[in-house]
């Protein structure tokens, strides 16, 4: 089960509780995942997406069609790998 939400990829980030005598503890503070139906299929979002996504409606009138950004982290991320790579090849001179 991950823990990332699908839309932005946020995901848990660490913490430290502090006591009165100063001693800290390390804490995790994972993000508010929500489950959606979209289009027929199920998607783990933020709350901070939820609500960007009530906000603008339009994105979400089209009947069938979910909107571009709700493509799966792991996807996200290998578009940006092949990216990266095309980028820094160098081209020979001529």
């Amino acid at each position: 089960m991950s823990k990332f939400c699908e839309t932005c990829g946020r995901g848990a980030q660490n913490a430290q509780t502090v006591s009165h005598s100063n001693v800290k503890t390390k804490t995790r503070q994972n993000v508010n995942l929500q489950t959606r139906r979209l289009g027929g299929v199920v998607y783990k979002l933020c709350t901070r997406c939820l609500r960007t996504m009530t906000k603008n409606a339009s994105l979400l009138k089209k009947a069938g069609t979910i909107p571009r950004r709700l493509i799966s982290r792991d996807k996200r991320k290998a578009t940006k790998i092949k990216t990266s790579q095309t980028k820094h090849k160098t081209h020979p001179t001529k």
